[in-house]
C-alpha cells in the first residue's frame, strides 16, 4: 500500500522541506510520463474488483467492512475518476513541472509531493495539514500556479491508487476464502463431489503459491479437526516455515491487514466527499505565493475572484514566454504599480500592465516572447473595424459571382434579381461564420470588477435611478413599489435609490395636475425613507429628482429636455457638481 509511517504536523513540515531540497525539477515544459495510462488502468481494475465483490454479495458470501465501503460508495469513485479524466487534459499536464531524476522521474513534481503527503498522513484529507505541508515546501521551493490548481485532481488520483490496492487485496482475500472453503468442504466431506484423499489435495496445494489469507481461512474452517487432517497440518507448518512465521503471527498479520484495509477504504471515501465539497479557489489563494505577492496591491486585493484569476492567468502566460518566474513577475508588477503615487489610479491597477493599455510596455520590460497566435489575435483586434466588413463583403461578392456564373444562360434575364438574392443569402451565412470564428479565435473576456460581497464601500457610493414621467397617481405608486423592490433585492453598503422624473409634454409650462402629482411622488418617497433605515453614511436611501418643463421650439410644446437621455445626463452633471 502507499501508506507509510504517519508523521505529526511538525514532522510533515520538516519532511516537506527535505523533499524540496531533494527534488530535481525541470521548470520548462517537457513531455514526461503520462498519468493517463495509470488512470485508465486504475479505472479498469476498480470496476473489475467492484463486479467481483458484487458477485460475492449476490452469492450470499460474507464480505469485510472495507468491501462494504467500496460497494456502497462506488458512485463517488466513478465521479472522481470522471473528474480526473476531465481536469487533467494533455495540454495542461504538459505544462506541469516534471521531475528529472529519482524513482518518479518524468512524472509531475506535484504528483510525488501529494503522494508523499497522503502516505505520511494516514490517507486522510486534512486541509490544515495540507496547507502547513505545502507552505513548508514553498519556503524552500515555490510551486507554480498550475501545480496548485492541480491539487484536487492529484489528490483524487493518489487516493484512487490507494483504493485500487485495497480493492485488489480484498478480491484476492475473497478468492482465497472461497478456495479455502472449497478445500475445507472437501476435507470434511461436505462438498457435492466425492472427496479426494489428503495426499491429492496437498499435491494440488503445492503446485501454486497461496496468500496468507488462504491459510488463515483454512485453519479457521478446520479448527478442532486436527486428528482428521494431520497431513494438512504438516503442509501448513511447512508453509509457515517458508514464511518464517508461526500461526499466531500469521493470524495477527492478516487481521492487521484487514484493519488497515478497512481504515484506508474509509479514509479514501471520506476524503472524496471532502475534496468534492472543499473550497479549492480559496485554498489556492491562501497558499499561492504569487497571489500573496499580488495582494500587496490594494486594488488587486479588492477585485472579485474572476478578475484576479484573469490577471493571474495572464501573468502565468507571460512567465511561460519570458525569462522570469511567476513569482518574479508578480514582484515586478508590485514594483511598477507602487511607483509614483501622483499618477492616476489606473496606473496602480495590475490589470493595466497585464491586460490593459500598459501591457505592451510591460512586455518590453520583461522581454516577453509573444506566441504566433497571440500576435495574430492582436493584429486582428487592431484591424477589426476594417477587416471584418471587408472580408465579409469580399467573400460574399466572390461567392455570388461564382454562383451566378454557374447559372444556365436561359436565366440571363433574371441575373440581377438572382444576384441580389444570392448575395443576401451568402452574406448572412458569411456573417454567421465570421462571428463564430471571431468568438472562437478571440474568446469572451471578463471585464475587471470589484468584489462587493461585503457591500458597496463609501468611496464607491452608487445611485440606482429609474427615469420616469409623472402622468397618473397609479403609475407613481407602481414606480415607487418597483423602487422598493430594487432596494429589498440589494441594500448592502452605500447604495441609494432615486426616481428621475419629468411632467408629461404640454402646450403650457404648467398644468393643473402638476402640483398634485409631484406632491404624491414626494410623499411616497418620504414614506419609503420612514419605513427603511438610513444608509451607512447617515443619508436617506430614497430620493426624488424632478425637472421642470422647457419649451421645445421644434416640437412646439413644453417638455423635459431630451427626455430620458436628458434626465440621465443632467443627473450625472449634478453628481459631478456641475448641475442645478
Amino acid at each position: 500500500m502507499l501508506l507509510k509511517e504517519v508523521f505529526s504536523g511538525q514532522s510533515l513540515e520538516d519532511y516537506a522541506m527535505s523533499l524540496a531540497h531533494a527534488q530535481s525539477v525541470s521548470l520548462s515544459p517537457i513531455k514526461g510520463k503520462s498519468l493517463k495510462p495509470r488512470v485508465r488502468e486504475n479505472h479498469r481494475v476498480l470496476e473489475d474488483c467492484f463486479l467481483k465483490i458484487e458477485k460475492d454479495i449476490d452469492e450470499k458470501r460474507a464480505i469485510p467492512p472495507a468491501a462494504e465501503w467500496i460497494v456502497d460508495n462506488f458512485h463517488l469513485v466513478r465521479a472522481q475518476l470522471k473528474d480526473i479524466h476531465d481536469n487533467l487534459p494533455a495540454g495542461y499536464y504538459y505544462e506541469l513541472p516534471k521531475l528529472i531524476d529519482g524513482p518518479m522521474k518524468g512524472y509531475p513534481r506535484i504528483y510525488e509531493l501529494i503522494s508523499e503527503f497522503v502516505a505520511h498522513s494516514d490517507g486522510r484529507f486534512d486541509p490544515d495539514l495540507l496547507f502547513r505541508y505545502l507552505k513548508s515546501y514553498q519556503s524552500e521551493q515555490p510551486l507554480a500556479m498550475s501545480e496548485l490548481w492541480a491539487l484536487s485532481t492529484t489528490l483524487s488520483l493518489v487516493y484512487i491508487e490507494n483504493l485500487r490496492l485495497v480493492a485488489e487485496r480484498l478480491v484476492v482475500s475473497q478468492e482465497a476464502k472461497a478456495h479455502a472453503d472449497a478445500i475445507a468442504d472437501e476435507v470434511l466431506g461436505l462438498g457435492e463431489k466425492a472427496p479426494r484423499s489428503l495426499d491429492a489435495i496437498i499435491k494440488e496445494l503445492d503446485k501454486t503459491e497461496h496468500p496468507l489469507s488462504f491459510v488463515v481461512y483454512l485453519l479457521q474452517r478446520l479448527r478442532f479437526q486436527e486428528a482428521r487432517i494431520d497431513a494438512l497440518v504438516v503442509w501448513v507448518e511447512r508453509f509457515l516455515a517458508r514464511k518464517n512465521l508461526i500461526v499466531d503471527e500469521m493470524i495477527a498479520q492478516e487481521h492487521a491487514l484487514q484493519t488497515a484495509a478497512n481504515s484506508t477504504a474509509r479514509n479514501v471515501i471520506t476524503s472524496f466527499r471532502f475534496i468534492s465539497a472543499f473550497n479549492w479557489p480559496d485554498f489556492f489563494e491562501r497558499i499561492s505565493l504569487v497571489e500573496l505577492t499580488l495582494r500587496q496591491n490594494p486594488m488587486f486585493a479588492n477585485m472579485d475572484f474572476a478578475t484576479r484569476d484573469r490577471y493571474r492567468h495572464r501573468l502565468e502566460r507571460m512567465a511561460r514566454h519570458s525569462e522570469f518566474s511567476e513569482l518574479d513577475l508578480a514582484k515586478k508588477i508590485i514594483q511598477v504599480t507602487s511607483g509614483n503615487v501622483e499618477l492616476e489610479d489606473i496606473f496602480h491597477d495590475p490589470g493595466y500592465h497585464l491586460i490593459g493599455r500598459g501591457r505592451q510596455q510591460f512586455e518590453k520590460v520583461i522581454r516577453y516572447r509573444r506566441p504566433f497566435l497571440e500576435k495574430m489575435a492582436l493584429r486582428y483586434k487592431g484591424w477589426a473595424a476594417f477587416l471584418y466588413p471587408s472580408v465579409n463583403i469580399a467573400v460574399a461578392s466572390i461567392c455570388t459571382f461564382l454562383l451566378v456564373r454557374a447559372l444556365d444562360s436561359s436565366a440571363q434575364a433574371y441575373w440581377p434579381l438572382l444576384a441580389f438574392l444570392i448575395y443576401f443569402v451568402v452574406s448572412e451565412i458569411q456573417v454567421t461564420i465570421g462571428n463564430r470564428f471571431t468568438v472562437a479565435f478571440l474568446g469572451p473576456q471578463h471585464l475587471p470588477r470589484y468584489n462587493l460581497e461585503g457591500g458597496i464601500p463609501d468611496d464607491c457610493s452608487t445611485f440606482i435611478v429609474v427615469p420616469t414621467m409623472l402622468s397618473r397617481i397609479e403609475d407613481i405608486e407602481a414606480q415607487v413599489i418597483e423602487l422598493e423592490i430594487h432596494y429589498l433585492t440589494n441594500h448592502d453598503g452605500h447604495l441609494h435609490f432615486a426616481l428621475l422624473t419629468d411632467f408629461t409634454d404640454s402646450f403650457s409650462e404648467h398644468s393643473s395636475e402638476d402640483h398634485s402629482l409631484l406632491a404624491e411622488a414626494e410623499e411616497r418617497i418620504r414614506l419609503l425613507n420612514e419605513r427603511h433605515e438610513l444608509a451607512p453614511d447617515g443619508l436617506p436611501r430614497f430620493y426624488l429628482f424632478h425637472r421642470k418643463r422647457l419649451f421645445n421650439a421644434a416640437e412646439n410644446r413644453w417638455m423635459g429636455w431630451e427626455r430620458k437621455r436628458g434626465k440621465l445626463h443632467e443627473f450625472n452633471l449634478l453628481l459631478l457638481g456641475k448641475g442645478e
